[in-house]
């Protein structure tokens, strides 16, 4: 006897049929590019993404970089960090550009202190532009609710160009000076080095 003769000759004698839903694959919810759902969790997966999920909303943080890279500059030798100004394109908008002062570059080397120097020899600059971009889920894998977008103030970035370097200069209260040079070889690989000179005094 075939099955379905067995289910209709069981329900004909008064017996109970029961049929069993096949079980369903517990596979992990669609969820954005940078975030896993594991064990009832939800953690990040990219550097550059937050995932969290609270009160049954799933909120993912996601930041793009726009980034233009300069022509190479070349200083003759130390030029006034405050007064020299560097043009890099503005990644958003091929027409336009932003201006850095050397002290800017310059703290890519040292945040702690100003220079007062600076040169460059064959490095180009990057001006970067960074967009936050927040959505928020209905659970892990649910549907979208709101989307927002913030874009940042741009920055300056030292290229890395092959045979290059940046050099700044920083002099302290006592006038002891500070020489930091950070230089990339034919390869791209960088190297920095520091040196401090006492001030020098005079008769």
């Amino acid at each position: 006897m075939n099955i379905r003769r067995m289910l209709i000759a069981s329900a004909l004698a008064g017996g109970s049929v029961f049929i069993a839903a096949p079980a369903l694959a517990a596979g992990p919810p669609n969820l954005p590019d940078g975030c896993s759902f594991t064990n009832g969790a939800v953690a990040s997966t990219s550097p550059n993404t937050q995932c969290s999920f609270d009160k049954g909303v799933l909120t993912y943080i996601s930041t793009v970089t726009n980034t233009a890279t300069s022509e190479r500059f070349k200083t003759d030798a130390y030029v006034d960090a405050t007064t020299t100004t560097f043009s890099v394109p503005d990644p958003n908008d091929p027409n336009a550009t932003d201006s850095y002062s050397g002290v800017d570059v310059c703290r890519l080397l040292d945040s702690t202190q100003d220079a007062t120097l600076i040169s460059l020899d064959y490095e180009a600059l990057t001006n970067n532009i960074d967009t936050t971009t927040t959505q928020h889920y209905y659970g892990p894998g649910g549907k979208l609710i709101d989307t927002a977008s913030q874009v940042g103030s741009p920055y300056v970035g030292i290229a890395g160009s092959p045979n290059s370097s940046v050099s700044c200069q920083y002099s302290d209260a006592n006038g002891n000076v500070t020489t930091v040079t950070l230089s990339f070889d034919r390869n791209g690989i960088k190297a920095i080095q520091r040196d401090r000179h006492p001030r020098i005094v005079v008769g």
